[in-house]
């Protein structure tokens, strides 16, 4: 099985080596075409979020040689492969599909279940459709873990409790100012999906007053927030309703700091407590405001350390979760090598096709009388049964357990209808 993937994730790398790591949009689309320019390779995705980046590969072979996307990597980060290679970890083949499925429903995020990363993977696929720089394999593999990720959110309990990010950024501002947050002023910089997720958690508290600031200050922005009962301030202006605040949570793609001490503490003017959340990679606040007096500043990483109360109901479903990925996992197999198969398919089809085209041609010449009409019907009827049959035979075979036997088994066919 042709396909590979390499990554970095939270488990086993630390927030300042992810952030080198990660990739904007526009990064993205770059890293795309650099790695579809490799020689080899067929087809590519790079997922990156604030707790992964993985890049996702189908080659002409299986033995693609790993060093040439490390190198890649490197290249397009401007980075020294032994700064990384401690924490990169590769996947090669069906263990690359697996990785994948769990990957997508949530079951190898921070946050066991978490229903950000679904959308996260979908637009990374998207993205590498709008260009083009996927397969037929890279595109069945990602449709297939969409599938069953949201089956494992229909059937399963596992996402039922809340255990975004998002959500959890709001836990994290409850242990410093209490569950009470009724007359809490909130700003919030960047509207993406993490953001858009703390907003609707916390929205409904009876705050004082939400501001929302984001870059990109147009018309479909404020129509898509105007739902969230926030106001919307121009980015440049953040500053100046600092003071207000009592909370603030920046969750941009920006490769710069959005908030930074020096100019912080010189708009902080009320003594009060104040928690800022930062929920980016690459971080968006410098993590020196918690020198300010009243400032409490907590990280994407700190989130890692909260107790979830429902862990344990949510590993319960997780088993459940597992079961549904491992028979899609065993579909997919059988969809990939039944493909390999397809040549020996042509071939038999292609015999049939013209065993069928004979018969009717011998049984048109041997009964006379016959009207145009009833050639036709007779020809229908033949291809129709040699149809039948021939799809039974050979789509029966997607049950073949391995591709070994597949492949014995095509072939057994195909010298029998080679045979004189």
């Amino acid at each position: 099985m042709n396909l590979l993937v390499l990554g970095v994730n939270y488990k086993r790398t630390p927030i300042e080596i992810r952030e080198k790591l990660s990739f904007s949009v526009d990064s993205q689309r770059k890293a795309l075409h650099y790695i579809k320019g490799l020689e080899g390779v067929e087809g590519c995705v790079v997922l990156s979020t604030c707790n992964r980046m993985e890049i996702y590969l189908h080659t002409e072979r299986e033995d693609y040689n790993i060093d040439q996307i490390e190198s890649a990597l490197c290249t397009l980060k401007e980075i020294d492969i032994d700064t990384i290679k401690r924490y990169l970890y590769f996947y090669q083949g069906l263990d690359v599909v697996k990785h994948l499925f769990r990957v997508t429903s949530g079951l190898d995020s921070m946050i066991l279940g978490e229903d950000e990363i679904l959308g996260q993977v979908k637009a990374a696929f998207e993205l590498s459709l709008e260009e083009n720089t996927t397969s037929s394999i890279v595109n069945g593999l990602f449709k297939e873990a969409v599938t069953a990720a949201k089956k494992i959110k229909t059937v399963t309990e596992i996402s039922n409790k809340p255990v975004s990010v998002g959500s959890h950024a709001v836990l994290t501002v409850e242990e410093v100012l209490g569950r009470d947050l009724s007359g809490k002023t909130v700003m919030v910089v960047g509207a993406g999906q993490i953001g858009k997720v703390f907003l609707a958690n916390i929205k409904d508290r009876d705050l004082k007053k939400i501001y929302v600031t984001i870059r990109g200050y147009g018309r479909k922005n404020r129509r898509e927030l105007s739902g969230l009962k926030t106001d919307l301030i121009n980015f440049k202006n953040r500053y100046d309703y600092i003071d207000e605040c009592d909370i603030v949570v920046s969750a941009t793609t920006s490769p710069h700091y959005t908030i930074t001490k020096s100019p912080l503490k010189d708009y902080i003017k009320t003594n009060k407590e104040r928690v800022f959340v930062d929920l980016a990679v690459p971080r968006d606040i410098d993590k020196r405001i918690d020198e300010i007096e009243g400032v409490h500043y907590f990280n994407i990483d700190y989130l890692n350390k909260l107790v979830d109360a429902n862990y344990n109901s949510r590993k319960k479903e997780a088993v459940k979760a597992q079961d549904i990925i491992d028979e899609y996992v065993e579909e997919y197999e059988k969809w990939y090598y039944f493909r390999e198969m397809l040549p020996f398919v042509n071939n038999i089809k292609n015999f049939s096709e013209k065993l069928v085209r004979n018969r009717a041609d011998d049984l048109s010449k041997k009964v006379k009388g016959l009207s145009k009409k009833d050639e036709e019907k007779i020809q229908y009827a033949i291809k129709k049964t040699a149809d039948d049959i021939i799809n039974r035979i050979i789509y029966g075979a997607k049950e073949i357990e391995d591709k070994e036997h597949m492949q014995v088994y095509f072939q057994c066919l195909t010298d029998v209808i080679n045979q004189e």
